[in-house]
């Protein structure tokens, strides 16, 4: 998936209201993802150095193989 323009948004603790958001498909509108900004911005180094748990490995791979149109990233390929 891509995102067309940046966004902007502020820690949630800080600022809930704008703090939070929900990425909605704009071909379906069916609900991508939902975050909350719990701390300031990762690099692209810091991003592909974390971890992700096998239930979430596994649910990427879901995605991927039965939404294709959402362009969603590899992230088994960001685990090392």
């Amino acid at each position: 998936m891509t995102v067309v323009e940046p966004i902007a948004i502020d820690l949630y603790l800080q600022h809930g209201e704008t703090g939070a958001l929900v990425l909605i498909d704009r071909l379906t509108n069916a609900t991508v993802a939902a975050l909350t900004a719990q701390s300031g911005q990762l690099s692209q180094t810091q991003a592909a150095s974390q971890q992700f748990s096998e239930f979430e490995l596994e649910l990427n791979a879901l995605i991927r193989r039965q939404y294709p149109h959402w362009q969603a990233i590899d992230i088994s390929r960001l685990k090392e």
